[in-house]
């Protein structure tokens, strides 16, 4: 199973704003910059340079609170092939971004063909892609789904050390340290999860592992404190 992020972010918007998130179409609740959220997502306006100095400076306050929600690193590769990249009608694919992701993604790796566009691909030719990727360098540009969730470190120049809550999705505490950050009575405990990929198992050989580790490795070293075991 996965947790949705509709589900993080409806709940978030209540927090912040204090009323239910009551829309239908986009811009969906995961635009925070849209004007559904009161222009609380102000920062996307600034500069580049802007955006990294206010966040610095934000997290470092005293009177500021952050959170950081993150999933284990190997899971959400599989994840995100499943969702995102699949050829598998079984794993209930995302049609509409998994022809842009794949794009994406294999013009990184330097391997995308005009001639002959795939639309999907194999999870041997996903990970031999995000291989190609991170031996490049080229990680710092993939899409959302598949980009390092440590390059947010990264780009608003703070450590770990800096945020006060960095928990991973599935513990079982993991929404209710969310209402602990806006002091608030915690209603759960846990995110909500649903099995989204279908019934069917992926299979991951030696090969698969030994890339998923390699590719994976800088996320595992900074979050590894906040994971499960």
């Amino acid at each position: 199973g996965k947790c949705g992020s509709s589900s993080f972010f409806v709940m978030m918007y209540e927090l912040v704003t204090g009323d239910k998130w009551d829309f239908d179409g986009p811009p969906w609740v995961q635009n925070v910059y849209s004007t559904r959220w009161k222009n609380l997502g102000h920062h996307a306006f600034l500069s580049k340079e802007e955006q990294q100095k206010g966040f610095k400076e934000f997290f470092r306050k005293n009177t500021t609170s952050s959170y950081f929600l993150v999933r284990d690193p190997r899971d959400r590769l599989i994840s995100s092939f499943k969702s995102k990249i699949t050829c598998d009608v079984e794993f209930h694919p995302d049609w509409d971004d998994r022809t842009r992701i794949v794009k994406s993604t294999l013009s990184l790796a330097g391997l995308w063909d005009e001639k002959e566009p795939k639309i999907c691909l194999t999870f041997d030719e996903y990970l031999g892609a995000l291989k190609i990727i991170h031996e490049s360098g080229q990680h710092g540009r993939l899409d959302n789904h598949l980009l390092p969730q440590t390059l947010i470190f990264e780009r608003f120049m703070i450590s770990p050390d800096d945020v006060d809550v960095i928990t991973e999705v599935q513990k079982p505490d993991a929404a209710g340290r969310l209402f602990d950050v806006f002091g608030k009575e915690r209603k759960f405990d846990g995110y909500p999860h649903h099995h989204s990929s279908g019934g069917k198992v992926l299979e991951i050989t030696a090969k698969h592992e030994e890339t998923l580790k390699y590719v994976t490795a800088e996320e595992y070293r900074v979050l590894g404190p906040y994971l499960i075991g």
